[in-house]
This record gives C-alpha cells, structure tokens and sequence, in this order.
C-alpha cells in the first residue's frame, strides 16, 4: 500500500518470509527545506531480509533470528540528519561471527534501544539485553558510520551490569 498527501506518504509492505509473515510500514512527513521525519516500523525480518532490501554487504556475522525494529528519524533543512531513535528486538535464533574459530551460538533474545549522537556522528547503543540459556548480559556502545569514502564501521561495546554466564554447551 502506498499512500501520498501533499507534505506527507505513508508505505505498507508485507510478505511471507523465513519466520512467518513480516511487515515494512514507514511514513514520511515534511516538505524539502523543512524539518522532515520518517517513522519506520520493520517486523519479523531475517538479517538476509534486510541486507537485501538495505542493498548492505555482508556484516561479519550471520544471525538466524526474527528480528524487528522501530524508528524515528528527523532531517534538518540541510539535509543532515539531525535526530534519530529507536528500538529493536531478534527473537530465538543462532549468531555465528564470520570466524573459523567461532563456533554458532542459539539466543533466546536480544532487546535494545538506540539513538544518534549528532555531535560526535555514531549511534549510541544504550542497555541493550541479551538472553541465551541461563546466560543474561547487558552492552552498552556505539556504532560509527565510516567517514565519506570509507567502507569500515566502527563498533565500540561494553558489559553496563553484572552478568550471568550459563554453561556454554548444555547437555
């Protein structure tokens, strides 16, 4: 569904995918010179999903879960960006870094929240939970988009709370 005002557009997209039906909803307020936002909704995707639709590379890691997202963006009348916050959520699934040495690990869920740090340019990454098993921790970080004609992002993390590791192979 697409639906078009004069200074705002509202966009549904849904489909069957690998976890069940999965659903795009964004709109789109403002007009060019203004303050302009978009408010995007993402259900129920794969991480193949979105790197497809995204056009992204391969991140490093491969990551079997549903997951889904919410976000607010506003730009400037420059067309920077100039705020941006949101949630997101991966459901039960199976991580595995891009690491010969790295063995697949199953994850219950994973929950956090965002939002951009237009001084310094990153997204900062506030408490964000994961549960895997008796296994529970909680990161907090940032994540720095490359400088113009770059390709590396910068990820930066750290454990904010006391943390429970649960045996790592459970019988």
């Amino acid at each position: 569904d697409f639906d078009r005002a004069e200074d705002s557009a509202a966009l549904l997209v849904a489909a069957k995918g690998a976890h069940g039906r999965w659903r795009i909803e964004a709109l789109a307020n403002g007009r060019p010179g203004e303050l302009r936002t978009l408010d995007v909704s993402l259900t129920n995707l794969t991480l193949d999903e979105v790197q497809l639709v995204a056009g992204m590379r391969d991140p490093g890691f491969a990551l079997s879960s549903p997951m889904s997202a919410q976000m607010n963006v506003t730009l400037g009348r420059d067309n920077r960006l100039a705020a941006a916050s949101g949630r997101f959520a991966a459901g039960s699934g199976l991580f595995k870094l891009d690491d010969k040495d790295h063995e697949e690990a199953h994850i219950d869920q994973i929950e956090g929240t965002f939002e951009w740090n237009a001084g310094s340019r990153r997204f900062d990454l506030n408490r964000t939970v994961v549960r895997a098993g008796e296994t529970r921790f909680a990161i907090a970080g940032s994540v720095t988009p490359p400088p113009a004609g770059e390709a590396a992002w910068q990820i930066n993390g750290r454990v904010v709370e006391r943390s429970i590791y649960g045996v790592e192979r459970p019988s």
